[in-house]
């Protein structure tokens, strides 16, 4: 069954990745003891550690590593604002992202398309940034997640490429309600397959309780997406 599946990549994912881990749960529980969001009105200090997030995460490859992580530090000030300020009236609203609507898919494809068009940031980064500002709703994906999923709904290979040349529609459009059906279809087979879980909030408990790292339901379905698509 699918939600069985999805907790076997999970632990799969926690055994092969730990750095990931590790550098996961250091940034939230810095972002977690603040006193107030501090994605709002971000300083040097706190978009460095986001960037340290990034790059733990290996969003910046190759020889110009460094010089593309100044980029990001030195844009981030102005585009964070603004992003949080677009999205939090959806904050607001959803729960989670097994609650996400068709009429929030234009904040968002809006938001991430501002995000991803910033120098040097691009179509993980600005997934990544998205999950920071909210992880309970973004789902983060990167180069092998985008092209799986592309393949799977493309009817060729030209609407594969073109739906991965589309990235902010891609991912508020195809990806996020892909990733919402897979969520609801899982956390109905946990409620009618577990004895101990009797409602939705059940279930997301039972899935993070399930799932070593994993703190809500929209990073325990990165991971399994994480694993599968390698």
């Amino acid at each position: 069954m699918l939600y069985k599946e999805i907790i076997e990549r999970c632990k799969q994912y926690h055994e092969k990745y730990p750095d990931y881990d590790e550098a996961y749960n250091d940034y939230f529980k810095i972002r977690n003891s603040s006193k107030r969001d501090n994605l709002d009105m971000p300083g040097r200090q706190e978009v460095e550690k986001l960037v340290q997030f990034l790059d733990d995460w290996d969003c910046f490859p190759g020889e110009n590593a460094e010089k593309n992580k100044r980029t990001v530090t030195a844009k981030l000030p102005r585009v964070l604002p603004k992003a949080v300020s677009r999205l939090n009236p959806l904050k607001a609203k959803v729960r989670s992202v097994l609650t996400l609507q068709k009429c929030d898919r234009e904040v968002i494809r809006d938001v991430y398309m501002e995000l991803a068009k910033t120098p040097q940031v691009g179509d993980t980064i600005a997934s990544k940034i998205l999950h920071t500002v909210d992880p309970e709703i973004f789902v983060m994906w990167d180069s092998p997640i985008k092209k799986k999923y592309a393949k799977k709904y493309a009817k060729n290979s030209k609407s594969a490429e073109f739906i991965l040349s589309v990235g902010e529609f891609y991912y508020s459009c195809v990806f996020l309600p892909t990733m919402q059906r897979i969520a609801t279809k899982a956390i109905k087979q946990v409620m009618k397959e577990e004895e101990c879980v009797s409602s939705c909030d059940d279930a997301i408990r039972w899935f993070t309780g399930n799932c070593k790292y994993s703190n809500s339901l929209a990073k325990i379905i990165d991971e399994y997406n994480f694993v599968i698509s390698r």
